[in-house]
């Protein structure tokens, strides 16, 4: 029998005053881990981009300005990438980090075939002329 995959979680905590920190759960059933210190205002949502290692999040100030941060558990804090605006809209908004999309191999099994075939086809032409 294979051993169950370790859960791995993370989430934003805030206190009275609005201070933010990041912290992680390892395991189901287990206690929270402070991982570092975000700043004021992180009531939004919290995703994670595997391509690269980085985490997004969303601070809003009390007069409604949000904005998009990114951070890494090894970086220096949260870096601003840009305002979403001076409503508060966003104030508690998710975030989900989206992928393109791969072609999928047989699509390109197909093309290469096709190319292959014309290949052929040419020879078979020029040596026809013959």
């Amino acid at each position: 029998m294979l051993p169950r995959p370790l859960r791995y979680f993370t989430r934003i905590a805030n206190d009275f005053l609005g201070n933010s920190a990041l912290y992680s759960i390892h395991g189901v059933g287990a206690a929270p881990v402070y991982s570092m210190a975000l700043g004021v205002g992180f009531y939004g949502g919290l995703a994670w981009d595997s391509t690269t290692s980085s985490f997004y999040a969303i601070a809003s100030e009390s007069f409604g300005v949000s904005t998009l941060y990114r951070f890494s558990l090894g970086g220096s804090g949260p870096a601003a990438l840009f305002d979403l605006g001076r409503d508060e809209t966003y104030m508690y908004s998710s975030l989900t980090v989206a992928q393109e999309p791969v072609p999928e191999p047989g699509r390109w099994l197909a093309v290469v075939a096709g190319l292959v075939g014309l290949a052929v086809r040419r020879i078979r032409r020029e040596n026809s002329n013959w």
